[in-house]
């Protein structure tokens, strides 16, 4: 035994096993296989059955023949069938040595090549060299459009044309304007990019390499997929009809504000009017693409790119290729071009864009202009249809109004914080400025010195040279990584140019769009730039925005994290801010409500601080008066204890003095503290009200005490005439009135518009205090400059439960006041029934 005829017995036992997949014999063993199983080779048959989705052999008493083009598979019976797409039959199919047919199909994959036809089920395909991309024949076919791969050279090669010619499908070197004449080759609509090379397939043809005009039908479906929720504007509505009468039109607008869905919009409705859709990239693609009496719609999506330093020699190009497109523009009559760009490059770019409309003329539409940007109702609209329901009343027009971006942001929503998503849509905004950071965008520099200087720059920074600090600008840039720093004209110009994007302006200065906008930048760059935030920030946006990692209070989102590597930076520039009598914003600051962190900073105060004064700039209240409205009693022994440290008795710019506001506040440690150090306990405001008076505005009974056992004046009177009595029962402070009772307060003393405590008491229904004064004395029937008893108080205010309590104690209930009205005629005024009815009952008083 032979080794061919070991292997073929060893293919026969493989047979038996039910996952062993048969193929046909290689033409070189189909003698072999022939001769062992039918003994004669002519008439052994190897082919595919489409029954059972395998190949089967047969023995035969003669081979089967076949025209070309053709070849014989097993349906049930023998059937003659075409051959796949991948394969040709250029002669006659013999079963004898052949399963399918014979030769495979070139793809034109090699260096230049596209794909020309794809030839027959006789013939090659045939290919052609890009001429799109300036690529010609090394060898001239036979056929000057195309050529054979099996018969001869395809090689191509870059053929480099004069200055002001391209190369033409004909593959000559020709002018633009000789494009739109007859031409002997047909435009290629494949590229050697798109080709690719399907599987080779036994019998299965592969559907995916059909094409649309450049892009394959998949890009065409998804192009569909992406106008079902489209909502038709203003501006889509206008930009279709103005490219329906213009041959060039210009869509500016901010990123993501709906720029290249309405040139696919403008895509689908043009097809229909039998318009083919081209992309491309720069003019020069227009020149080589273009096509005498065809319908074509060129489109140049973000045409110098989306940030400032993706302009490549497309400017150049342009202005090279822009009298030639404009010829073809003017004598073509079936061609368009829609160019699209974003506002921010448009502007920054005005001058070459100006240039380039010199050359090619073309309509402006501007998405963000009065007349086209998305109104309310649009917005709305756009709403139901991504979001598929109507809008919350919890959205209101200001929120629907905020962001040009508005169309990302209903594509994008996810159905969840809905409030907080459409005010604050950090998501898309954090991927934009990713985007401006990684291709080292100017614009990503001018946001982050808008964000340091807290959202506000003033002109004159940019535009007056002798106002103009570089040493910020410097300063932002070493932080930022970007790759090269700009000229102070250049920002200036990308300030200017992200206005209406990210920027508005404000007349002499910058700021962004919104607050809301701000908070979003502000939280996405502001911990790369934490160095400049240190140096350069304001003290309001140190304290408004930055908290270190390390505290431990609830995280607002806005909040900047300093890492703690940064912390001895932190306390430095607070400590700064000191010195420079920013007091209220530092000492004010949310880390220092923790008093781990206050002892800290004193760490940095008690080595650095040199103010002498340490008066607050805007308030005009030295550092006392602060930590003892704060009720730091620490900090406070620690300024008290400073020998620069102003007087304990200095009065605020509104007469106030350290201890009033502790009592204001009832900060208890502050106000022994105080009394500890010599504050003096009955000095008084502009008001005349000592720290009594407002230990009982505050309620503290604790603090009323120790005023009291400190010798605090208890009948003082302040320039309204009123006590502290009179304050604790106008503030319905119970506890503290008890006290003032208990220590022999006066309980009948008048203020100046007459009334006594037991008026305040009536009028705010502290049936307690009410009792207790009464108990001490007090004139229940005593009248006030306007002829009020405590009774007519109590009836104007609808207080029964004190009513009945003055009534008991024998209040007078026919007594008139000045405008000779009696408690009972104020009840029945008011409509008070019940106080009514205890009234009458008691017409005995009368």
């Amino acid at each position: 035994m032979n080794i061919y005829q070991y292997l073929q017995i060893q293919i026969n036992l493989h047979e038996l096993d039910d996952g062993f997949t048969f193929h046909c014999p290689f033409p070189s063993q189909w003698n072999f296989r022939a001769k062992e199983l039918c003994h004669l080779s002519d008439g052994y048959h190897c082919l595919y059955d489409t029954n059972k989705v395998q190949n089967i052999e047969a023995c035969r008493d003669e081979p089967q023949f076949e025209a070309p083009g053709y070849k014989l598979q097993v349906v049930g019976s023998l059937e003659v069938v075409k051959c796949t797409y991948d394969r040709y039959q250029p002669f006659l199919f013999s079963t004898n040595g052949n399963r399918h047919c014979i030769f495979e199909k070139s793809f034109c994959t090699d260096e230049g090549q596209v794909p020309y036809s794809q030839g027959s089920t006789k013939e090659d395909s045939m290919c052609r060299c890009d001429y799109t991309k300036g690529y010609d024949f090394v060898t001239r076919p036979r056929n000057m459009c195309f050529c054979i791969p099996t018969v001869e050279d395809c090689s191509c090669f870059i053929r480099h044309c004069p200055s002001g010619l391209v190369l033409s499908p004909d593959y000559k070197c020709v002018s633009v304007i000789q494009l739109l004449e007859i031409l002997d080759c047909p435009i290629t609509t494949s590229s050697a990019e798109t080709t690719k090379r399907p599987p080779l397939s036994m019998d299965k043809k592969d559907d995916k390499h059909n094409y649309y005009n450049g892009k394959s039908i998949i890009e065409k479906k998804n192009l569909k997929d992406r106008l079902i929720k489209f909502v038709p504007t203003r501006a889509s509505k206008e930009i279709l009809f103005a490219i329906r009468k213009n041959p060039c039109l210009l869509i500016t607008g901010p990123f993501e504000s709906g720029k290249t869905t309405i040139a696919c919009y403008i895509t689908s409705t043009l097809a229909e009017e039998g318009y083919e859709t081209i992309f491309v990239s720069n003019p020069e693609d227009i020149m080589k693409r273009t096509y005498r009496n065809r319908r074509q719609l060129f489109i140049i999506d973000d045409v110098f790119g989306k940030y400032s330093t993706s302009l490549s020699d497309i400017t150049e190009r342009s202005e090279k290729y822009g009298s030639s497109i404009k010829a073809i523009l003017t004598k073509s009559g079936t061609m368009k071009v829609l160019i699209t760009c974003r506002t921010y490059i448009y502007l920054l770019n005005f001058k070459r864009f100006e240039n380039l409309k010199s050359q090619i003329s073309f309509i402006h539409k501007d998405l963000i202009s009065d007349e086209l940007q998305l109104n309310l109702e649009e917005r709305k609209e756009m709403y139901k249809s991504y979001v598929e329901s109507d809008p919350p009343k919890l959205l209101s027009s200001d929120t629907f109004l905020l962001y040009y971006f508005y169309p990302i942001m209903c594509s994008s929503y996810k159905k969840n914080f809905i409030l907080e998503y459409f005010k604050h849509p950090v998501d898309i905004v954090s991927a934009e400025i990713a985007c401006m950071q990684n291709k080292s965008d100017i614009g990503y520099l001018a946001l982050a010195v808008l964000v340091v200087l807290n959202n506000r720059i003033e002109k004159t920074i940019l535009f007056d040279s002798e106002k103009n600090d570089n040493n910020i600008f410097h300063f932002i840039f070493d932080e930022s990584c970007l790759n090269q720093y700009p000229s102070t004209n250049m920002l200036k110009k990308t300030f200017m140019s992200l206005n209406g994007e990210f920027i508005k302006d404000g007349g002499t200065f910058f700021s962004f769009l919104c607050p809301e906008l701000f908070d979003i930048v502000a939280k996405c760059i502001g911990g790369s730039f934490i160095k400049s935030i240190l140096k350069y920030s304001s003290s309001v946006f140190i304290k408004e925005r930055l908290q270190l990692s390390t505290f431990k209070a609830k995280h607002c989102s806005n909040y900047i994290r300093v890492q703690q590597n940064m912390t001895d930076a932190f306390y430095e520039r607070l400590t700064s801010d000191m010195n420079n009598n920013f007091i209220v914003d530092v000492l004010s600051n949310k880390h220092f409500q923790s008093e781990d962190y206050r002892r800290a900073f004193m760490v940095y105060l008690h080595k650095h601080l040199k103010s002498k004064t340490l008066v607050d700039s805007s308030t005009g209240s030295n550092v006392l008066h602060i930590v003892s409205s704060f009720g730091y009693e620490d900090f406070l022994n620690h300024f008290l204890t400073r020998d620069k440290c102003p007087s304990v008795n200095k009065k605020s710019v509104n007469g106030e003095k350290p201890l009033h506001l502790a009592c204001q506040k009832g900060h208890m440690k502050c106000v022994q503290c105080l009394l500890n150090n010599k504050a003096v306990v009955n000095d008084t405001d502009l008001n005349k009200r000592t720290a009594l008076h407002y230990a009982c505005e505050n309620g503290n009974e604790e603090i009323v005490k120790y005023l009291i056992t400190n010798n605090a004046s208890i009948n003082s009177k302040d320039s309204k005439g009123m006590t502290p009595l009179h304050i604790a029962c106008d503030r319905k402070h119970s506890d503290a009135g008890k006290c003032l009772v208990e220590n022999k307060a006066n309980i009948n003393v008048a203020d100046k518009s007459g009334k006594t405590p037991l008026h305040y008491a009536g009028k705010h229904d502290i049936l307690d205090i009410v009792k207790i004064l009464i108990l001490n004395n007090a004139h229940i029937n005593q009248c006030d400059e306007n002829g009020y008893t405590p009774l007519h108080i109590a009836c104007e205010y609808g207080n029964e439960e004190v009513v009945k309590h003055l009534v008991k104690n024998k209040a007078v209930t026919n007594s008139r006041n000045n405008q000779g009205l009696s408690p009972l005629d104020i009840a029945l005024k008011n409509r008070l029934d019940a106080i009514s009815l205890v009234l009458r009952q008691c017409e005995k008083n009368y």
